[in-house]
């Protein structure tokens, strides 16, 4: 495919459409009565398939927001959109949701458009003192190949957990070391913190030296620091490694999967590391002998994007600039695919002063809306405009509870 790179002062942003209830006026009136729209309100939400189409020309073909649903307290459809950086010098823009329908997936049904029946209310979120929900994810390369780059970036993560925190965000982390394998730990390897944990258990042969993680539930900024902080004191310029790429992929899989992530917060990863990825064919079956191997061992990059699709979770990337080639995986697919940014590694990155951190809050588009039907499976289809033309065509089909 070819590759957009973006700019490199951008992290990311997240933009967010809330759905929540907001019902339709009654009538006394016999006919009016009979042609109110049947609704419903659910208490899970999970999306089957999620496509997104680019409707202009191959400009932007290769970047493209994303989408994630949750169900509100009230029983309401609640959907989050990423704004993108188009590289045009703009850094992240908010999008407009245009043509927005929802139907039930039932024979021969009929789409409720959003201002023709479907009732929806624009929402002011302004800025981020307001307390908006965001659950991040940081994965660190901590091999050798890293070299100061492993200690160092831990080292800003603890600056940028803060940084969130104190921009008023209602903010929670999880953060995970890899090397070719992760979520491991060993006593030996002079960890003190309480928040380092191994939750695949301890470092196998292929890759003798502990990879920590914070566990399977979110932590405070607080708890992340510490974390990180304790991380940078035993790394150094990096630990082991073996061979040139490293295992990227199956952290974001893992945690995406087992990490009890908060259904009305926006979800992301920042992915920091210097080499392509290894797939299932590259990283072969040299770990065959363990019980876990499965975790360890990534799985189709396919599978896993299209899970983070229908997820609504962005993958950032603080990365070299690699021509990845072979068995091996070019990380910017799934940056590229889930609508994240792209960001040069270099010591010169301070994760705390990119402007995104204000725009996490501030650049969000939000509706009020009922779901109109009473079926347990429904579609929603929008388009999304960022910029003066840049549009795609999302389309989700939801599964409600």
């Amino acid at each position: 495919m070819t590759k957009k790179k973006l700019p490199y002062y951008a992290l990311f942003t997240l933009v967010s459409i809330g759905l929540a209830g907001c019902g339709g006026s009654s009538s006394n009136d016999g006919d009016a009565a009979a042609n109110e729209k049947p609704t419903r309100t659910a208490v899970s939400v999970k999306a089957t398939s999620t496509n997104i189409t680019y409707k202009g020309d191959a400009e932007y073909e290769n970047i493209s927001p994303s989408t994630g649903y949750h169900i509100t307290e009230d029983g309401q459809l609640g959907m989050r959109v990423n704004g993108l950086d188009l590289g045009d010098g703009s850094g992240v823009q908010k999008p407009t949701i245009k043509n927005l329908t929802i139907k039930s997936t039932s024979s021969a049904p009929t789409a409720i458009t959003y201002g023709e029946g479907l009732e929806c209310t624009e929402i002011e979120t302004g800025s981020a003192g307001i307390g908006d929900k965001f659950d991040i994810v940081v994965s660190l390369d901590s091999s050798a190949s890293m070299g100061r780059h492993a200690s160092n970036f831990a080292n800003k993560i603890v600056t940028f957990a803060g940084a969130l925190e104190d921009q008023g965000l209602d903010v929670r982390f999880a953060g995970v070391t890899l090397g070719d394998a992760f979520a491991t730990l060993s006593d030996s390897d002079g960890y003190t913190s309480s928040t380092v944990k191994g939750t695949l258990g301890t470092p196998p042969s292929f890759d003798s030296s502990s990879r920590p993680d914070t566990g399977r539930e979110l932590i405070s900024a607080t708890a992340m620091q510490e974390f990180f902080t304790d991380i940078s004191d035993v790394i150094g310029t990096g630990l082991g490694g073996g061979d040139i790429p490293e295992n990227y992929l199956a952290p974001i899989d893992f945690f995406n999967k087992n990490l009890n992530f908060r259904s009305d917060s926006g979800r992301f990863y920042i992915a920091i590391g210097d080499n392509c990825a290894h797939t299932s064919e590259s990283f072969g079956s040299r770990a065959d002998s363990y019980s876990n191997v499965d975790d360890w061992k990534p799985r189709n990059p396919e599978d896993i994007k299209n899970e983070l699709i229908n997820d609504g979770a962005a993958v950032n990337l603080i990365w070299s600039d690699l021509d990845c080639s072979g068995s091996h995986y070019d990380m910017r697919d799934i940056q590229q695919a889930t609508g994240g940014i792209f960001t040069l590694i270099s010591d010169n990155v301070e994760l705390e002063s990119l402007p995104t951190i204000e725009a996490v809050g501030s650049k969000r588009h939000n509706l009020a809306c009922t779901i109109p039907t009473t079926e347990d499976s429904i579609e929603v289809a929008f388009d999304v405009l960022v910029g003066d033309s840049a549009t795609w065509s999302i389309k989700s089909i939801l599964e409600l509870n």
